[in-house]
């Protein structure tokens, strides 16, 4: 059996097309499927109501009402084309006809189809609101936003402010009847009474122009999603992840089929991940969600990373906004003032600095009693992050045992961009100085924080680091080499040398401490060069095994006098062999250093002096 059927420019016509009931012959103007079907219908002898001409009616879900005839809508933004009952997206058809529904006492508690989760009924809630749902769940038939009512009255089957015209009516107390189609449908167009030679029945009403049925679409389309934007933790830490919480909800009157959330990143974050599907688009992240029906509410995590020098670079914390926008691709907004979303979050710098070692660079031999000497010392600081990197204070203070004393009391110095993976060395100069004979110990404590204010340290259990270091504190001593000779040659390796060690008052040649040089131990004094004698590693000893006490001759009053004082005191002369002594004709000074015995005390601590000298051979 075959229809004639003809596609046509309709302007002006004020139709989508025209069918004839029960006939063979059929023209549509809207150039699309469901018009097309729609008036194929009719000539297989279905009328707006399935069975009847009531048009319109929200449990007769076919091609054939108005309100489908763009395609049946289902939940998700997809729509079928197809006559009652309809079929599912897993097979089978669901059911037909659908329950009567009376429209003074409409039980908003019941179910029209449970068997179908995919078909929207589409009528008019109060208003004239042209609204949407699941055939499948209970509907809010007055359109007041809840599920309450069970003797609800409303016009469910007008044509509201945006349905075809031809649905007009004002009726809200008759009862609308479902129909069903497939078993209705006659191929044989000669077997209806209304002609059984040709069918000359037309359609009764304009049918909805393919304007109309977009403007309808719109309609059942228009909802309105709200969306809220939290952003945590607050503050974050620069190179630690950031969680925007975005929180989407229809509030109606119709589903989002296609929610869709879009976030514009800010600068110096990097998208990580989300608990739905996102696409990143440069800075903008797009997110396709479910379909909501009224009321739903859908959360969605975008967890983003926060550059580790963003702090650094921004020369202190900064806040950074984010922006988030929903909108539903399938319809406009109803209330588009709660779409967008802003938040702001201030990012800070958080880094576990650390002291990772702590040595001397440069340590002393002795500390000459009057004289002072430098210690320099090496810390080294680390960052574990995650804020990357960050300008580093360290600070060390210094305290010397009785006796000694170091300066400066406290050194500060900056480890700047102390970043991850890359330590630093840190140099400080110490100075230290004795007053006493004897060991003097000297305590070195470093600690390490953060160089501005608004940086933190999580962790202060590494930050710092404390060492002692203990040097020999040795009395200076005049030393005559040669005495009655000046200049002080020695002829090597000929010549035995003798060295005079004096007794000296405090202040007799510009000395700090007062010296008995009979209390030398004669066997432990060594005689050089200065740096091996000081450090021990070198020089010779004693050539008799024996020290000489005398009244020796004093050092000249000029370094280029004559030598013949005696000043009546007892010194200490030893004797050196000058060919182990070490010194070479480089040298211009010897050297002697050796242990003592404290007269008053008992205790043994070394001295050590030097004189001029001129190698021959």
């Amino acid at each position: 059996m075959f229809r004639y059927a003809i596609s046509g420019n309709g302007s002006g016509c004020g139709t989508g097309g025209q069918g004839e009931i029960g006939g063979n012959d059929f023209i549509e103007y809207n150039h699309d499927g469901g018009t097309i079907m729609h008036e194929l219908g009719h000539t297989l002898g279905l009328r707006h109501g399935g069975h009847s001409d009531h048009n319109c009616k929200p449990n007769y879900i076919s091609v054939m009402n108005y309100n489908y005839q763009f395609g049946i809508p289902r939940f998700g933004a997809s729509a079928v084309i197809d006559y009652a009952p309809v079929r599912l997206p897993g097979g089978g058809r669901a059911a037909a006809p659908l329950g009567d529904l009376p429209e003074d006492s409409l039980d908003e508690q019941a179910v029209l189809d449970p068997s179908d989760s995919a078909s929207m009924v589409v009528y008019t809630g109060d208003g004239g609101v042209n609204l949407q749902s699941p055939v499948g769940q209970p509907i809010d038939w007055d359109g007041d936003g809840k599920i309450d009512g069970f003797n609800v009255q409303a016009n469910i089957d007008d044509d509201g402010n945006n349905g075809p015209a031809a649905c007009d009516n004002g009726d809200d107390d008759i009862v609308l009847h479902g129909s069903e189609d497939w078993s209705r449908i006659a191929l044989r167009f000669r077997q209806f009474f209304d002609a059984s030679d040709g069918a000359v029945n037309p359609g009764p009403e304009d049918e909805p122009t393919l304007a109309e049925m977009l403007a309808l679409q719109e309609a059942l389309n228009t909802t309105d999603l709200s969306l809220t934007l939290a952003a945590s933790p607050e503050p974050v830490a620069a190179g630690t992840p950031l969680t925007y919480t975005l929180t989407v909800t229809n509030e109606g009157p119709n589903p989002a089929n296609q929610p869709r959330v879009t976030q514009a990143l800010p600068a110096g974050v990097a998208f990580q991940n989300a608990t739905t599907s996102c696409t990143p688009a440069g800075a903008t992240l797009i997110c396709d969600l479910a379909a909501m029906a009224v009321d739903d509410t859908i959360t969605v995590q975008v967890t983003v990373l926060v550059a580790a020098d963003l702090v650094y670079l921004a020369g202190g914390p900064v806040t950074i906004g984010g922006t988030a926008t929903i909108q539903n691709l399938t319809g406009p907004d109803a209330e588009p003032a709660d779409n967008t979303a802003t938040v702001d979050t201030l990012v800070v710098a958080v880094a576990d600095l650390a002291i990772a070692g702590f040595e001397a660079a440069t340590v002393p031999p002795q500390i000459v009693i009057g004289d002072s000497a430098d210690v320099v010392l090496r810390t080294f600081v680390a960052s574990g992050g995650p804020s990357s990197p960050m300008d580093a204070s360290l600070v060390t203070t210094a305290t010397a045992a009785p006796g000694a004393s170091v300066a400066p009391l406290s050194s500060s110095a900056i480890a700047a961009a102390l970043a991850v993976g890359t330590p630093q060395a840190v140099e400080q100069t110490f100075t230290l100085q004795c007053s006493q004979p004897g060991f003097h110990s000297f305590t070195f404590h470093a600690a390490i924080a953060p160089l501005h204010a608004a940086d933190t340290d999580p962790d202060l259990s590494n930050n710092e680091i404390e060492t002692t270091l203990s040097f020999d504190c040795v009395v200076p001593a005049a030393v005559n080499i040669k005495p009655g000779s000046n200049p002080n040659s020695i002829n090597i390796p000929v010549d035995t040398v003798a060295a005079a060690v004096l007794t000296t008052i405090a202040g007799e040649y510009g000395l700090p401490l007062a010296f008995d040089a009979t209390t030398i131990k004669p066997l432990t004094v060594k005689f050089g060069e200065e740096g091996p004698v000081v450090a021990g590693t070198g020089g010779t000893t004693e050539l008799h095994q024996t020290g000489h006490v005398e009244n020796s001759i004093e050092l000249p009053p000029t370094p280029a006098g004559r030598e013949r004082i005696k000043d009546g005191d007892k010194d200490m002369v030893l004797h050196f062999a000058s060919a182990i002594s070490g010194l070479t004709t480089a040298d211009v000074k010897a050297c002697v250093k050796g242990d003592f015995i404290d007269p008053g005390t008992g205790e043994t601590f070394r001295f050590f002096g030097c004189d001029a000298v001129r190698i021959v051979q």
